[in-house]
């Protein structure tokens, strides 16, 4: 254990070494070629040679760089990203002026006595353009500004995405552990009361259950899951709903498209199922229960029909499938992922659901 702990700090000290040679070195190769460009155009705006420039600006090119570092790296974070807006001003200036006075502290006192020492008698410490000193200064600032203000943007909206994706992720957690409890519920006491009826009836229901419980607990935990798998738990749920029923044929469930190769989100459409034998009649004409699953090409078409009992049950929870798989809905498939129409009227209980089943979205769940 203690050893490989010491390999994986190894291993990410050396990939975050690695990611700060590769930063210092995008950097470094584009100053260079940012310093080149510069001597290029004053060869071109002089009648000095490209040489000329590379050997005589270099100290004034690094001054403006570090200065350019230090607005940056320092004095943004610090101040102008915390809106202390006049704080950074007064530190600004100053610091552009600071920057002027070293590049000419090393030309009047170092460069020129080297190279050009008969020029030091024509010239002064503070004759020269101050226009073009500030100007070279705002030139590299403002670049390295952009490109720095840039990526912190885009850090920023990648950790917002990100950070929505999860909250996204999380809230779809705490709507499938409200779906699957309140599918348990109804499930239980369907058990329940078929034990005082029929034990051997009562104990195949307690395995079809232990089945529809290993998919809850296993495929339901997936993005997205086959479409014929999730049909299949459906037919599962019908099975166990029949144990109830005298006459079989009061559940009709029909199938129809190719459903090769489609996949859903898990434990969708169970909701309007349990929503059926929740509240639907064991009285009127037969099939009590209509349900129809029909696939054109990526489009699933679900409708869902049930006589409705003359009391129901007015329990604040009963409601808790439907609410929440119409937010699944809407943060899986989207606004125009999906069409819902429910038709609740005094007899009877329609769903009408279109599906696009190639807009699901991804998330880490």
């Amino acid at each position: 254990m203690t050893k490989t702990l010491i390999l994986y700090l190894c291993k990410k000290c050396s990939l975050k070494r690695t990611n700060k040679i590769s930063t210092l070195l995008i950097h470094v190769i584009s100053w260079l070629a940012l310093y080149a460009l510069f001597c290029f155009v004053n060869s071109i705006n002089t009648n000095y040679s490209f040489i000329f420039w590379l050997d005589n600006i270099y100290y004034s090119f690094l001054v403006n760089v570090a200065t350019a570092y230090f607005v940056v790296y320092f004095l943004f974070p610090r101040f102008l990203y915390r809106k202390k807006f006049i704080s950074f001003v007064l530190l600004f200036l100053p610091t552009l002026v600071v920057s002027i006075f070293v590049t000419r502290l090393i030309y009047f006192y170092i460069v020129l006595p080297l190279k050009w020492p008969d020029a030091l008698a024509n010239t002064t410490f503070f004759g020269f353009s101050y226009l073009n000193g500030f100007s070279s200064q705002f030139v590299i600032i403002g670049l390295l500004s952009i490109v720095e203000l840039t990526r912190k943007w885009v850090r920023e909206q990648s950790e917002k995405n990100k950070l929505k994706t999860e909250n996204l992720a999380n809230e779809l957690k705490l709507l499938k552990s409200q779906l699957s409890p309140h599918f348990l519920f109804n499930t239980l006491n369907n058990i329940d009361s078929l034990i005082y009826k029929d034990q051997k009836r009562a104990s195949g229901a307690v395995v079809k259950l232990s089945e529809l419980l290993r998919y809850m607990l296993y495929d339901a935990n997936l993005n997205r899951v086959k479409l014929k798998d999730e049909i299949d738990f459906i037919n599962s749920i019908l099975e166990l709903q029949k144990l109830r029923l005298i006459d079989e044929k009061d559940v009709s469930f029909i199938i129809d498209g190719n459903l090769e190769n489609q996949f859903i989100a898990p434990m969708l459409l169970t909701p309007f199922i349990e929503n059926m034998f929740k509240h639907g009649s064991l009285k009127g004409n037969s099939p009590l229960f209509q349900i129809s699953i029909k696939v054109e090409g990526q489009k699933l078409k679900l409708y869902c029909k049930n006589h409705i009992r003359d009391s129901r049950n007015m329990d604040e929870r009963s409601g808790i499938g439907l609410q929440n798989v119409l937010k699944r809905l809407g943060m899986l498939y989207g606004g125009n992922g999906f069409k819902l129409k429910i038709v609740d009227e005094q007899k009877e209980f329609e769903v009408f659901l279109e599906l696009q089943l190639d807009q699901l979205k991804k998330f880490e769940l």
